[in-house]
């Protein structure tokens, strides 16, 4: 999308934090949408939506006295919604299951843990943006769709990823993916830092292992990221890049479609190689590396992020 056309974008940011609306409106102005208008909680957000025409909505999921969850309803099936198909990104510090599961189920078009890096943000934006979960002609005001290609942030051009969304399978492989998107999505956060916090990958990576449980293809791949993490030494330049690779390899497999291919295979086998070649190379200071019996357990019950 030209800058031209992002311009005349329209965002809303409804959330009952007011640094964290300060902050995501200045970061999208910066980055050249036109116009963002933000609000305290869902009863605001209502209001503005009937006055103005908002291209895409980023709300907060708990607030007071209207929530998010009361706002994507209204927007979904209310007679007097001005646009049923609007993306909407649900952002949540109640990460769990139950909740963003509710969050899908009442119209969400992705759903992002809190705390979210505005690099993640800005990614999802345009996933939404540019396939949305319920097509529709776009209304009069509306901004142009991006065009194949296209970068609609170019400061994070490359690197999108895919929204979160919910496959066919068994109550028990659905579960199992929204886990591994949520892990992910953690996951993502903590390497846009500037400088990634080891505690934090050591723990998420846990939690990969633990959703990637069932699934042989997965599992290997999450292993093989744990040995990363806890094998290779963290300073040399090749770290972060192999942990991106194991990022968007896993999320790759977990977003798309169909059964595991001789491809896919063969991604899980380049990974692991890549790890062995740097345990060799770059091995972890002695002494820091983690036995087995001191790796990082998998957090209790169904809670992962939080």
């Amino acid at each position: 999308m030209t800058p031209r056309t992002l311009a005349r974008m329209k965002i809303l940011v409804a959330d009952d934090n007011a640094l964290l609306r300060r902050g995501l409106k200045e970061m999208l102005s910066l980055w050249g949408v036109g116009r963002v208008v933000t609000a305290g909680d869902g009863s605001e957000a209502r209001a503005l939506l009937c006055s103005e025409p908002i291209d895409l909505v980023v709300t907060d999921w708990v607030m007071a006295p209207v929530d998010g969850a009361a706002l994507l309803r209204w927007i979904r099936h209310a007679p007097d919604s001005p646009r049923p198909d609007l993306p909407v990104i649900v952002l949540t510090a109640q990460a769990d299951v139950p909740t963003v599961r509710a969050a899908w189920d009442a119209g969400a078009d992705a759903v992002l843990a809190k705390p979210v890096s505005a690099v993640v943000i800005a990614r999802r934006i345009e996933a939404v943006l540019r396939q949305p979960r319920r097509p529709a002609p776009a209304a009069p005001h509306a901004a142009p769709p991006t065009p194949a290609g296209e970068a609609l942030f170019p400061q994070v051009a490359g690197s999108e990823a895919p929204r979160l969304s919910v496959a066919p399978g068994t109550p028990a492989e659905r579960e199992r993916r929204l886990r591994l998107l949520l892990a992910l999505d953690r996951l993502e956060g903590v390497l846009d830092r500037p400088a990634p916090n080891l505690a934090a990958l050591r723990i998420v990576t846990a939690d990969l292992q633990h959703a990637a449980a069932g699934d042989p293809l997965l599992e290997e791949i999450a292993r093989s990221l744990a040995r990363c993490v806890t094998r290779v030494d963290p300073f040399v330049p090749a770290f972060l890049d192999t942990l991106r690779a194991h990022h968007a390899g896993l999320r790759w497999l977990v977003t798309r479609e169909g059964d595991a291919t001789v491809a896919d295979a063969s991604l899980a086998a380049c990974l692991a190689a890549g790890v062995d070649s740097l345990i060799e190379r770059h091995p972890i200071v002695e002494g820091t590396m983690w036995e087995e019996s001191e790796a990082p357990r998998p957090p209790r019950g169904p809670r992962l992020l939080g």
